[in-house]
């Protein structure tokens, strides 16, 4: 049972480091760019476009979970997934009577 527990605090161990790495790499980049920016200054093109390409990877939604938690990853499943999300969260079941009738008066 404590090997189970210990493993459990290295996980998250792992995790939390994991959830570090990001703004890590983030600093890194930043020193790097001024770095560079000092050094050949405005003209360094080649290296900010390769940022914002790296940037733009990192970023990129690979995939979402669905209503039923399975994972999807195509194109079209996840334009299904943002569609049912938002016609969820902006759609109601059944209106209650009594707010319609106050609106309906307040127009």
């Amino acid at each position: 049972m404590s090997d189970h527990i210990e493993s459990w605090g290295v996980i998250r161990q792992l995790e939390n480091k994991l959830d570090e790495l990001p703004v890590e790499e983030e600093s890194y980049w930043k020193q790097r760019s001024k770095v560079e920016w000092l050094k050949e200054g405005v003209l360094n093109t080649k290296f900010f476009h390769w940022k914002a390409l790296t940037r733009r990877a990192r970023n990129k939604i690979r995939g979402l979970f669905d209503d039923r938690g399975v994972w999807c990853v195509e194109q079209s499943e996840l334009k299904r997934v943002v569609v049912g999300y938002f016609s969820n969260l902006f759609s109601s079941e059944s209106p209650h009577e009594d707010v319609v009738c106050c609106v309906l008066r307040s127009l």
